[in-house]
């Protein structure tokens, strides 16, 4: 299985979460995403019809993209230590939580959005900070340990990305307790801890 990911990418950093949580091994292949003749080439343009990142290319050959897609054909195929629970309304609450961040949060402060508007920082930072309202007064309500409860779900595996995102682009996620509670909660976690950023091969290293 092979993973073609940028270390920054949220949606790959989701992907990657999942992989690790259900102990998957995969191959790490890096696309700079912000270099447009890698993004658009020949070559990665027969891999992924966006010419973005995640592509999750299958041991036959098949390949998935879009973030959402990948991480539940992998809940599916991969059973053990599931991050849905078996009750569909539960499951559709989580489902509903994973959206509010994968159409209504991250698509609008991706910066390849962001830089067409005049003032890109404060529409990253805007966006970020109208999405996290929403899922803190989601969280103060449903939460425990973690998003639902004190199992860990997809929504988890989507939220923690996110807060980073929005410390990048300057939100003021003082406003959030409950988001960075969960948060911290999620730090301490192993295969949480390996998909971020700075563990990834891509990532820059300081000389």
């Amino acid at each position: 299985m092979k993973l073609y990911s940028y270390y920054i990418s949220s949606c790959s950093w989701r992907v990657r979460t999942v992989l690790n949580y259900k102990n998957i091994k995969y191959e790490y292949i890096a696309i700079d995403i912000r270099n447009e003749k890698i993004k658009h080439s020949d070559e990665y343009t027969k891999i992924s019809k966006t010419n973005r990142v995640p592509i999750l290319e299958l041991p036959n050959g098949d390949k998935i993209g879009e973030s959402m897609a990948i991480c539940e054909y992998l809940e599916e195929k991969y059973p053990d230590n599931p991050l849905y629970p078996k009750n569909l309304e539960d499951k559709a609450k989580i489902r509903n939580f994973c959206e509010i961040i994968n159409s209504g949060m991250q698509p609008l402060q991706n910066i390849f959005v962001a830089k067409r508007t005049p003032y890109p920082k404060e529409w990253c930072k805007y966006w970020n900070e109208f999405g996290f309202k929403i899922l803190e007064r989601e969280l103060v309500a449903i939460s425990g340990k973690y998003c639902f409860g004190n199992e860990i779900t997809m929504a988890d595996v989507f939220l923690h990305p996110q807060v980073n995102n929005g410390y990048r682009f300057g939100a003021d996620m003082e406003q959030f307790p409950t988001v960075l509670k969960i948060n911290d909660n999620l730090k301490l976690i192993k295969e949480f801890d390996l998909a971020k950023p700075e563990n990834q091969p891509d990532y820059p290293k300081k000389l």
